[in-house]
């Protein structure tokens, strides 16, 4: 393939300098034929060029009506994929697309909360409940890594499917971790590997989780804390309403293991409603009232709303995060806050203080005690369970991926040394498919061999007779490319008699089309001369379409 390319680039190479060497010559200032090979070639690039938008344009198409039957389903392994959410309009395709493959031998995770005709499915649907909470509790997500690894290693033809409910950040959450779970890479490199492959961005309460998974991956057991959420302030007030004095009237609501532990906003009928105090732009802090005895533990959810005066109530932002994990107080940015991150109405300086307190072991009742132990102990099993069957993973990948450098054995320059022999023998070479697959082709030698074959075409189409000549060659063109020695002759033999006709050649008749003449006196060798040139043209393109059609079958 490097030894076509090349002699094809040495080819426009040769023909570009000999046209550079006439720029300047009256010759070429009043014959407009010798700009044609320059023509022709941009011509046949840009036509080339047209051919593949076209033709990827269509074969996208294609795909993604026939092939993927207008659904998205998006590869990260053989073993896993990330579909979208099976509603009621892909639903069936989805379904097709899957089970034509897949049938009984898939394990769906929804992380969506919403049900579906999951019997459309030939496979397990388990719906994972989230508990209010734009991730999955922590305990939560290392278990399913637990199920997930289980199933698959029950069968090798296993396949694990995941989805939400809009947009991609859920299955990518639980992708990414179940991905670090299995293999060496962390958390966040097993996620950029997700992006790249579809539309995904984790909210920073995401990635907040992201790193706890990757804590526990390094040995980290997190220990069980019951904590006093005394304070929630917010430094800095967004502009929920740019009209009258107030700019925001905010509630807060704290969730709990997916519980309403509290809400600061009382509905009800309008006598009864407890409205939320208001703050305007110039006020530097929020504080919300909290009860005394507000106890948060595991999984904790919070969020602020804005009340506007129809009653209506608009997310102003959220932020979840794990008591285990939290050492004295928790200080998060606008940037770190999930809905404030992308808002406009919220400053670049906001942030937010959650302040908390330990609650003493006398304060608990000794049956709660007793739960919270019992709870503990549990949780840590489980943690340590799938510890070691993530380190046993990682080492059987590590151990399937050095035997696999063994097996690839050979540098790819030898496939390329392989593959050129075979075109020099004039034997059969692999299709393009074929040599996307194996790594032996690229789309820039494609684009090249397609200019070349147009601008063959091209220069066809501007010749009266030689195309009859190229066909009568074109046997012999054949028998001459199965030994590369016949190829280097032929290209040296073509190239001098380009420089003799070029040399030897003197004005002729620009206006009907002439060329090359001894004499413009001797009509004859005019014209014989001006057939040989074009000849000499027919043979140069002949043999540019013989390099394109040696990627084939090696003959014409």
């Amino acid at each position: 393939m490097a030894w076509l390319l090349s002699k094809a680039a040495d080819t426009l190479k040769k023909a570009q300098e000999k046209v550079d060497q006439l720029q300047d010559s009256d010759f070429v200032q009043k014959f407009a034929e010798v700009d044609f090979v320059q023509k022709a070639r941009d011509a046949a690039n840009q036509v080339a060029e047209a051919a593949n938008k076209v033709s990827e344009s269509v074969q996208a198409e294609y795909r993604r009506t026939f092939e993927e039957l207008d659904c998205q389903i998006y590869t990260l392994r053989p073993d896993l994929v990330i579909m979208e959410y099976p509603s009621a309009e892909t639903i069936e395709r989805l379904a097709k697309r899957l089970n034509e493959s897949y049938a009984q031998k898939m394990l769906i995770f929804n992380f969506s909360e919403d049900p579906y005709e999951s019997g459309k499915f030939d496979g397990e649907v388990l719906d994972i409940s989230m508990q209010k909470m734009e991730v999955p509790p922590l305990k939560l997500v290392v278990e399913l890594c637990l199920t997930a690894s289980q199933w698959l290693a029950t069968d090798s033809g296993n396949l694990l499917v995941l989805h939400c409910r809009s947009g991609y950040g859920r299955s990518g959450l639980f992708g990414a971790c179940f991905e670090s779970f299995r293999t060496r890479r962390s958390p966040k490199e097993a996620l950029q590997t997700i992006t790249e492959r579809l539309p995904v961005q984790l909210l920073p309460s995401q990635q907040r989780y992201l790193g706890y998974f990757h804590q526990f991956l390094e040995g980290v057991t997190p220990q069980p804390k019951r904590l006093h959420l005394s304070k929630v302030l917010l430094s800095g007030v967004p502009s929920f309403e740019a009209e009258g004095s107030v700019a925001f009237r905010p509630f807060i609501e704290v969730w709990v293991a997916g519980e309403l532990a509290y809400s600061s906003f009382k509905g009800g009928k309008s006598d009864e409603v407890v409205w939320p105090s208001s703050y305007a732009s110039s006020d530097s802090v929020v504080a919300f009232p909290l009860p005394s005895q507000l106890i948060v533990f595991g999984d904790v959810l919070i969020q602020v709303f804005h009340l506007y005066l129809d009653a209506k109530r608009e997310l102003a932002m959220k932020l979840a995060f794990h008591t285990n994990f939290i050492t004295e107080g928790l200080q998060l940015s606008k940037f770190e806050l999930d809905a404030a991150c992308t808002d406009e109405r919220f400053t670049d300086d906001f942030f937010v203080d959650l302040v908390f307190e330990e609650v003493p072991k006398n304060e608990d009742s000794t049956e709660e005690e007793e739960k919270v132990q019992q709870a503990a102990a549990e949780d840590a099993a489980i943690f340590e369970k799938a510890r070691a069957a993530s380190v046993k993973l990682r080492e059987e990948a590590a151990q399937q991926a050095a035997e696999a450098e063994d097996v690839q054995g050979e540098p790819e320059g030898d496939v390329e040394a392989e593959l050129e022999a075979m075109l020099l023998r004039g034997g059969p070479a692999e299709s393009p498919k074929e040599m996307t697959n194996g790594g032996g082709g690229t789309g820039g030698d494609e684009e090249l061999r397609q200019a070349l074959a147009a601008a063959a075409e091209e220069s066809e189409q501007k010749a009266d007779k030689p195309v009859e000549k190229v066909v009568e060659r074109a046997p012999a063109a054949a028998q001459a490319a199965d030994k590369s020695g016949a190829k280097s002759a032929e290209i040296d033999t073509l190239f001098s008699e380009f420089d003799a006709v070029l040399a030897g050649g003197t004005k002729g008749d620009a206006a009907k089309g002439g060329g090359y003449s001894e004499a413009p006196s001797k009509p004859a060798a005019s014209t014989s001369k001006a057939a040989e040139k074009k000849d000499m043209f027919a043979e140069v393109d002949d043999f540019l379409k013989e390099l394109d059609g040696g990627t084939g079958s090696g003959t014409k």
